[in-house]
């Protein structure tokens, strides 16, 4: 049989000598298409994770930020603030995260400290660490000038509706950006147990080309995230480890499975070039 059931095989790669029998016969497209298939099972686990714990938290994050921030009213002129300068936004249990002091002209990594963010009258300072800050102006140059614009008034509820505006749009694109380093990571990893496979390859009586080592790696790495799945889908697994020294040790040893237990000498493997 030279066609493997993708949809079938994360099953298959935790017992089946036979599946990797015919995963050393397939070319190398068919594994970077399984990898594509494990994102999209890994992307649809991180979905579920964001709207069962990220989203909550944050929402929970935004509710306590409504309470307690500062009535702030915006013009041409800058910020205004009802309450005295600085006000500090403490969470009880992540510290100050941000202060906000219409009084101070200009603002340091110093001065900021191991706060977030800092709000002035006229500018916003964001920490990057490393003592390097990111400051955006909240009145452009362009605005200062302008007669005709009405102060905004900025209270709790701005920052509620901001987040539920945007909220899809995070689900969205955290999504995506996880699909995509999921995907390079898993390349990156095949690449790496490939190396290993060569070695395993070294003592075949019956040789298999690199593409076929690659594709089968990418198979052989499947046992270990599938208990990454478990750990993320069911809370009473949290206490898994899953640390990298153990994902490359479990796949190495399926690698090994894979390259030094399916060889058949009533057999002719010959593999396509990668």
């Amino acid at each position: 049989m030279n066609n493997l059931d993708l949809l079938k095989a994360p099953i298959y790669t935790f017992f089946s000598l036979e599946f990797y029998r015919q995963a050393l016969r397939q070319p190398v497209s068919k594994g970077f298409l399984y990898l594509l298939y494990l994102t999209v099972i890994a992307s649809v686990a991180f979905l579920i994770l964001m709207n069962r714990q990220f989203l909550p938290q944050a929402e929970t994050f935004i509710d306590w930020a409504k309470a307690e921030a500062p009535v702030l009213t915006w013009t041409p002129a800058g910020l205004t603030m009802e309450d005295e300068s600085p006000y500090q936004m403490t969470h009880p249990e992540l510290g100050v995260m941000a202060v906000f002091d219409m009084k101070a002209e200009t603002v340091t990594a110093k001065d900021m400290g191991n706060v977030p963010v800092y709000v002035t009258a006229g500018k916003l300072y964001l920490q990057e660490g490393s003592g390097r800050l990111r400051v955006y102006d909240l009145v452009p140059p362009e605005l200062k000038e302008r007669k005709d614009l009405q102060p905004v008034r900025i209270t709790g509820e701005f920052y509620e509706q901001m987040f539920n505006r945007f909220k899809p749009w995070i689900v969205v694109l955290g999504t995506l950006f996880f699909g995509l380093t999921f995907y390079l990571l898993r390349i990156l990893q095949g690449l790496v147990l490939s190396l290993l496979g060569l070695v395993f390859n070294s003592f075949r009586k019956q040789k298999v080309s690199y593409g076929s080592l690659l594709t089968v790696s990418f198979f052989a790495m499947t046992p270990f995230l599938a208990l990454e799945l478990l750990r993320i889908l069911v809370p009473a697994a949290g206490f898994l480890p899953t640390p990298v020294w153990m994902n490359m040790i479990i796949s190495g040893i399926y690698l090994f499975i894979a390259v030094m237990m399916t060889e058949d000498k009533r057999l002719s493997i010959n593999p396509p070039a990668a």
